[in-house]
């Protein structure tokens, strides 16, 4: 079905409607195996780390359907296997030097992980160090704010691709999610994942900003946009 004005306001009706529904149902208090993380959040520190340390945490979100896990540098001990090949290892701060990027690719092939996920400055220079091993390079596009145009996003995509990356994580116009601009959010997703094939684009949809009938919408439309 072509997404339109004239029906992309049903579709996030409809599909919001009936994804509400079914959480309501998952998540309600009354349901034992409820698929919620077993961490506690007030004793988070936000040290990436919880795919060592917090094994039961990660296992419950892929039983809920999560394909890929984040972990950050630092690594210390084994990952379980079946976790390690959904990681993406990143590090996404301003101020990372060589010397941690070429930290974070030596663990993401020790460990086997699914990929590196960096800035897309970086890309070059860990696509040379990954050269040859199973782990990808992704970059991330109109990180962290998603504010840039879409001209903008899709520049940046098609650079990091010639420059290496299998990979676009690309964030979601936050603000045009707050305004109910569909469309514009479709759109942009869309021009990304057109400008990116036929690599694999993933949405950042910055759950921590967004309601969760904001965060259903934002699913709906990165999947009608083929993210």
């Amino acid at each position: 079905m072509e997404i339109n004005n004239t029906n992309i306001e049903q579709l996030v009706e409809l599909i919001t409607k009936k994804v509400t529904e079914r959480l309501n149902q998952t998540l309600s208090p009354g349901n034992p195996n409820a698929p919620i993380c077993s961490s506690d959040p007030s004793a988070c520190n936000n040290c990436g780390q919880c795919v060592v340390n917090k094994p039961g945490a990660i296992n419950n979100l892929v039983d809920t359907g999560a394909a890929r896990v984040g972990s950050s540098t630092g690594i210390k001990q084994g990952v379980d296997q079946k976790i390690a090949g959904m990681i993406d290892h990143t590090l996404l701060k301003p101020d990372a030097t060589k010397d941690e990027l070429t930290k974070l690719c030596v663990e993401a092939k020790q460990y086997g992980f699914a990929t590196v996920c960096v800035n897309s400055s970086n890309i070059p220079f860990c696509a040379r160090l990954l050269k040859g091993s199973t782990v990808k390079p992704i970059a991330v596009v109109g990180f962290p704010l998603g504010a840039a145009s879409t001209q903008a996003k899709v520049f940046e995509a098609k650079e990091a691709i010639r420059n290496g990356a299998e990979e676009i994580d690309m964030v979601i116009a936050i603000g045009a999610i707050k305004d109910r601009d569909y469309q514009l959010v479709y759109e942009d997703i869309l021009k990304v994942v057109e400008a990116s094939r036929p690599k694999k684009v993933k949405v950042i949809i910055e759950t921590s900003s967004l309601t969760d009938e904001e965060k259903i919408i934002a699913c709906a439309l990165s999947k009608a946009a083929h993210a």
